[in-house]
């Protein structure tokens, strides 16, 4: 059913010398900063600007938080999958909304996995249980459209409209309209993520929207690729960390018969990869890099490690960030999760210096 009633400090490694002025900003606060500032990170280039604890209800409590989105208000949104729920909180962190509930009937998500609000209040949906768009209005019964893929993995406001993750046989992600409506598909796989045993099951497609450009990456490799508001590439960036360990095709003779599990465990430790990018505004892009962590309830699990920071035009304008936690979102600010149960949910939101206010 839908209820409609209802960070940090870093430590800088490395600057691009061509780095915007705001860079030169940066250098000289953290020349001016006072001694006891090297015991939170000298030279902090993110800053937080907001710390909020997200609101639960002891009955309905969250199950996870994967990705948060930026409402239109300053809010946030949660597409919480296994409960089958998009929760809406206000800028402070308190429960503002809650849309839908488990299952496959109108209204209902069957794990929900990208979430947008859009100015009219419109929450546009799209779920990695089946291929399908739902739209949640502030007046009127939810509708519900096919999306042009097998199944959803992420979703952002674009321009007027939004884009999304929607796994497809050639593509990655789709473009749709304010409306809903799907206008073309675009990033294909790199076709050595199908040819390589294993990799396909460790490979992970991210996405951000920075302004007028759509930055997508494949978790196995350091590239990030751009694309404008049509679908068209229009360049890449990035570079490898100097700690990049590139993936191998793992011995596929090695990992038959028994203690197959733990083999394919160790192997997927043994490589780097992006866990998340995020925008910070619309000109900068954090890329933070991980290793696999297998565990009993999550075997997809990433352990996050450093993060660069990145123009959009391709210059690295910091490296060899260390974070308090994993990146969850961005936007006008990077989101970091900073606590979870037993502890409340906490989020940590960054600006990079110099733009806060």
């Amino acid at each position: 059913m839908s209820d409609r009633r209802s960070l940090w400090r870093t430590r800088p490694i490395a600057f691009s010398m061509k780095a915007p002025c705001v860079l030169a900003a940066v250098l000289l606060a953290a020349s001016c900063a006072p001694d006891d500032r090297a015991l939170l990170g000298s030279g902090d280039v993110l800053v937080e600007v907001d710390r909020v604890e997200l609101e639960e209800s002891p009955d309905d409590p969250i199950v996870g938080v994967e990705y948060v989105g930026e409402r239109p208000d300053g809010g946030y949104i949660i597409a919480d999958r296994h409960a089958g729920r998009v929760r809406l909180f206000d800028s402070s962190g308190r429960r503002a909304e809650v849309v839908g509930g488990p299952g496959d009937g109108p209204g209902e998500l069957e794990e929900p996995a990208g979430a947008v609000e859009l100015p009219d209040g419109r929450i546009l949906v799209v779920q990695r249980g089946s291929p399908r768009l739902t739209i949640f209005f502030p007046d009127s019964a939810p509708t519900i459209t096919d999306v042009p893929g097998q199944y959803g993995f992420w979703a952002d406001r674009a321009g007027r409209g939004f884009v999304a993750g929607v796994a497809t046989r050639d593509t990655r992600f789709a473009l749709f309209d304010e409306d809903g409506t799907a206008l073309s598909t675009f990033a294909s796989r790199d076709p050595a993520i199908s040819e390589t045993p294993f990799w396909i099951y460790f490979a992970d497609e991210h996405a951000a929207t920075i302004g007028d450009r759509i930055a997508v990456n494949t978790s196995l490799f350091p590239i990030v690729r751009l694309f404008d508001l049509t679908g068209d590439s229009v360049g890449v960036l990035g570079e490898a960390p100097p700690d990049w360990a590139p993936a191998s095709a793992p011995p596929v003779s090695d990992l038959s018969g028994p203690g197959n599990r733990e083999r394919i465990a160790d192997w997927s430790r043994s490589f780097t990869v992006v866990r998340q990018i995020a925008a910070v505004g619309d000109s900068l892009l954090v890329v933070e890099y991980g290793r696999h962590d297998p565990r009993d309830s999550n075997p997809d699990f990433v352990t996050s490690t450093t993060a660069d920071v990145y123009s959009v035009s391709g210059e690295r304008l910091a490296s060899g960030l260390k974070l308090p936690g994993p990146v969850v979102g961005g936007g006008r600010r990077v989101l970091v999760l900073v606590a979870e149960p037993p502890a409340p949910w906490t989020i940590v939101a960054l600006a990079w210096r110099g733009t806060e206010r």
